[in-house]
């Protein structure tokens, strides 16, 4: 091979070089203006001069007007009465099986406790975690105390 003979290569495009070999799109033309519709409240009627009020009536009130726009309603906040009703019956499933499951009957019980000071919890899934709950310690309760009288433990 002869070293003068090299081909020459052209470099790769750049992002740079790419933009400037973009073609720019023509300007848009221009729009005629837009009539933009303006809501203005109107007053409500009142009642004719000299014309007796209705029965129930203020006349001193403003007229009500409608909102055109209000704002979004507040989220509520999650809901622990699932979460609660579900460690519940797991801690009902355990103590069954297990007599150290009432920690988790305990737990329970503390969510439980925490849906139902909330507004606008579900009431009812709360009250049955409860139950179900303070049910579980129980059942842990009496597994403990079968096994302490049964014999010694070790």
């Amino acid at each position: 091979m002869n070293d003068e003979s090299t081909d020459a290569v052209a470099p790769a495009p750049t992002r740079r070089s790419m933009q400037a070999a973009r073609p720019v799109p023509p300007p848009l033309p221009p729009t005629a203006p837009v009539a933009v519709p303006v809501v203005v409240p109107v007053p409500a009627a009142g009642p004719a001069p000299g014309a007796e009020p209705e029965h129930g009536t203020d006349l001193g009130a403003e007229p009500e007007q409608e909102l055109a726009w209000a704002p979004p309603a507040p989220r509520r906040p999650p809901s622990l009465a699932g979460w609660a009703l579900a460690v519940a019956i797991i801690g009902l499933i355990v103590s069954f099986v297990v007599g150290w499951g009432f920690p988790v009957g305990i737990i329970a019980i503390i969510t439980a406790i925490a849906a139902l000071r909330r507004p606008g919890a579900r009431r009812q899934a709360a009250a049955w975690a409860l139950a179900l709950g303070i049910l579980s310690i129980l059942y842990s309760a009496l597994w403990i105390a079968v096994a302490l009288n049964s014999g010694p433990l070790f």
